[in-house]
């Protein structure tokens, strides 16, 4: 997908991948629409790349659904935002495991059913879903993240079989420990940072850049590549974890043009 003069929405993108996702697109000569629920820190972004601003919370039912008011169609669509809730989910409250599993996937979902209208009657677009390497793995104190991660993997799944055909394409990210405040936190937390601790070190995994991770959608989107996934180490993981999806694809009816 030719990236010049495209309009690209992205969410959760007041910082680390989110922030190098927007800059990257800026680079590659597209317009972003910014989403994050930092106002000052969105609004110093939008003003350095030349884009537009929306702060709001997507957990927020009334902001999430009424953003394709506020944005108008978009060319391209990431969706990155997300939260992370560690602990044992005996010791977490029910509103807790709600919040991670609607903002890591039931917005993701809905944004994706909102904006794809218009760009199924264009006949052209690319959505990126921001999921994880731990949609994969179990991760003791990380339960509802790699739930609603492997969720949003599916969901990618099939919304790209949904898709073919149309012109829109989707790209699903599955990545690894990456230089965020959200793996700072996990690795501070006595029940989950000795995964991360051990990972690195037996060199399973390697702290990506956010800068790396930008890089490397962007590309995706323009090449339109179905996933990326890093480090390439454990590309293999998710991988094999998609195996059966793949070979059920040759079951799934043919659907007619939309």
């Amino acid at each position: 997908m030719e990236l010049d003069g495209v309009r690209a929405l992205v969410t959760g993108a007041s910082r680390g991948i989110g922030a190098a996702i927007a800059r990257r697109l800026v680079d590659s000569g597209a317009s972003v629409v910014l989403v994050a629920r930092s106002a000052d820190a969105i609004g110093r972004l939008a003003d350095d790349l030349e884009g537009t601003a929306i702060a709001g919370n997507l957990l927020d039912v009334d902001f999430a659904t009424s953003l394709p008011d506020l944005t108008g169609p978009v060319d391209v669509l990431v969706n990155n935002a997300g939260i992370e809730r560690a602990g044992r989910v005996v010791d977490l409250s029910p509103a807790e495991l709600a919040d991670v599993f609607r903002l890591n996937l039931v917005v993701p979902a809905q944004l994706c059913s909102m904006y794809l209208p218009s760009m199924v009657t264009a006949g052209s677009g690319h959505i990126v879903n921001m999921s994880s390497l731990s949609m994969a793995v179990d991760t003791p104190g990380w339960a509802s993240y790699s739930a609603s991660k492997a969720g949003l993997s599916s969901f990618s799944e099939s919304l790209r079989v949904e898709l073919a055909g149309t012109g829109v394409g989707l790209t699903v990210a599955e990545i690894g420990f990456t230089d965020t405040n959200m793996v700072t936190e996990l690795r501070a937390e006595p029940l989950t940072a000795p995964t991360f601790e051990r990972a690195l070190r037996l060199r399973l995994q390697r702290m990506l850049d956010p800068d790396e991770v930008g890089h490397a959608v962007v590309r995706a989107i323009e090449h339109e590549r179905s996933h990326v996934r890093l480090p390439r180490r454990t590309a293999a993981i998710p991988a094999l974890t998609n195996a059966g999806r793949r070979a059920t694809r040759l079951l799934a009816p043919k659907l007619p043009p939309s």
